[in-house]
């Protein structure tokens, strides 16, 4: 793939690679590797680990992704769903010219320095499209999943619901056992087109010693409606995300579900900007949480 046209945004990470975070603690991430274990099968332990965040490792369904570490091991695009595209962020972009127009749109790839490491240590991702007026009634499932000690996942993802298009979409994000300290940095753009929707619903399901930083951003248009559910069910080292979603278009609507279940002594910043650019536009924010042990939880 030729890579010269990113070479902009390489340039403007390196600018902002020591520029923290607006919120949360600030993470060192030279303690972390980009060297992943080299394996081209699903683990023994990833099946459960998956289906603990909602995703069912089966070559029989039909739109699943499955990451381990920074190789892609599953990547189907089921016949039988029709209007649905789905493949490794690579391959679409060496296949669609057109999609760079999105790369790093919804967010700043100099945002912080967990954007510009994420795009200088780039590994991987996951491209999702409804195709237009397709009403993609059966879940499409993905799954990040971290299997190497001390490693730095860094995925680039895009998914783009075509205008009048439909699709919900499962994502479960976790840790397998041989990775007892890891740190996954994600991102995540969302095009919704005009009276489409989209139904995102993420489930993570850290370790102890993990340390993550998502970075999400979501453009909607008129008529368009992007619903985003956040369910954290494990302990987690420290966490900070603070998704946006711009309503660009009259009638946009976006949505934030957030639920936590915070143990032990994890760390656990949230929270979510829903900006309201046109007439009709509207947003709502649900938060809700048990914390329990000596955890510590922000909700901004």
């Amino acid at each position: 793939m030729d890579e010269g046209w990113r070479e902009k945004f390489k340039l403007r990470a390196m600018e902002a690679l020591n520029k923290k975070a607006s919120f949360g603690n600030d993470v060192d991430l030279s303690r972390f590797t980009g060297k992943a274990v080299s394996r081209d099968a699903i683990p023994d332990d990833a099946p459960n680990k998956a289906l603990e965040v909602g995703v069912e490792l089966s070559e029989k369904k039909g739109g699943i992704y499955f990451q381990l570490d920074h190789s892609v091991i599953l990547s189907q695009l089921a016949s039988k769903i029709k209007g649905l595209e789905l493949m490794p962020i690579d391959d679409a972009l060496s296949k669609y010219d057109w999609l760079r127009q999105y790369y790093w749109k919804a967010l700043s790839v100099e945002q912080d320095k967990y954007t510009a490491t994420a795009e200088l240590n780039r590994t991987k991702g996951y491209f999702i499209r409804a195709l237009a007026n397709e009403k993609i009634t059966q879940p499409v499932q993905a799954c990040l999943f971290i299997d190497s000690e001390g490693l730095l996942q860094a995925p680039h993802n895009i998914i783009i619901a075509e205008e009048g298009s439909e699709i919900n979409i499962v994502t479960g994000c976790t840790v397998g056992n041989r990775a007892k300290r890891a740190a996954h940095l994600g991102i995540t753009e969302f095009y919704v087109k005009k009276n489409a929707k989209v139904i995102f619903t993420m489930i993570h399901s850290w370790g102890e010693e993990t340390y993550v930083r998502p970075r999400t951003g979501a453009i909607i248009e008129e008529g368009g409606v992007f619903i985003s559910n956040y369910v954290l069910i494990r302990p987690v080292r420290d966490i900070q995300s603070y998704p946006t979603a711009y309503l660009l278009g009259r009638g946009a609507k976006a949505k934030f579900n957030t639920i936590i279940y915070a143990s032990k002594d994890s760390i656990i910043d949230l929270g979510n900007r829903i900006i309201l650019m046109e007439e009709g536009s509207s947003g709502e924010s649900v938060f809700k949480v048990v914390a329990t042990g000596t955890s510590k939880v922000y909700n901004r």
